[in-house]
């Protein structure tokens, strides 16, 4: 290897590079796409290793509580009682999205760990992967704002307010959120570029993705569930 880089010294840099990537490859550890290594091979070595045990424990972790907690849910709120709350039927739905979601989400992300990326070579995964990903993610996040609207609703002295908190009302809003999330954020597959075997955000949508991500997963969101369920809290002790 030095011979061929022409180096006489296993300090240099180059050689260093080529044996880490060289060994990871031979020892099938399989290093992660746009790794780049700047520090010694064997310290590199270890941190590459040890970074992909660490994700391949938690995204276990992810997919063993995130499919039974789910489908326990699923199991409690399609039962005959439940089916008749509004309420239920939003975290219904917002449980079997959850379950897609850890199934297309963690899963491919626990394959990346050993193999390569199919981003980095199929163009159509590398424009629909992260699209299919957040679509159902901000639909349950969605529906469980809704839900908190929903006791926020029932809890009102007001009967048209109340009148919300009705299941074929659910039923409606669910097929509503469904329709409407994965038209809005189309923008995904078309932000998401595929050039030279790699795959990634265009640097053009970085921005509007940054300020969208914040405003919309960051702030709403979590708001949205604070101000519905304190409004919730204030209007039961009114009752």
């Amino acid at each position: 290897m030095c011979e061929e880089n022409k180096g006489a010294r296993w300090s240099s840099m180059l050689n260093c590079q080529t044996f880490t990537r060289s060994a990871i490859e031979e020892l099938d550890f399989h290093s992660r796409t746009g790794v780049t290594v700047i520090n010694d091979c064997i310290p590199a070595m270890v941190d590459i290793r040890c970074a992909a045990i660490h994700d391949q424990i938690w995204y276990e972790f992810i997919i063993g509580f995130g499919f039974v907690g789910n489908i326990i849910n699923i199991f409690i709120f399609t039962r005959e009682e439940p089916l008749r709350n509004s309420c239920s039927l939003y975290i219904l739905a917002a449980c079997i999205l959850n379950l897609f979601n850890l199934g297309w989400g963690i899963i491919p992300a626990l394959y990346n760990l050993d193999q390569t990326d199919p981003s980095t070579y199929v163009f159509i995964y590398c424009k629909i992967h992260h699209y299919i990903i957040h679509a159902p993610l901000i639909m349950s996040r969605s529906l469980t704002v809704i839900a908190c609207m929903d006791r926020y609703a029932l809890c009102s002295n007001s009967i048209r307010i109340r009148s919300f908190s009705d299941p074929k009302v659910a039923i409606r809003v669910i097929v509503g959120i469904i329709l409407l999330w994965p038209i809005a954020t189309v923008f995904l597959p078309i932000s998401y570029v595929y050039h030279q075997g790699s795959c990634g955000m265009d640097p053009s949508f970085s921005l509007s993705w940054a300020i969208y991500s914040v405003i919309v997963p960051g702030l709403l969101t979590p708001g949205l569930m604070i101000v519905f369920g304190g409004l919730a809290i204030s209007n039961r002790r009114e009752l």
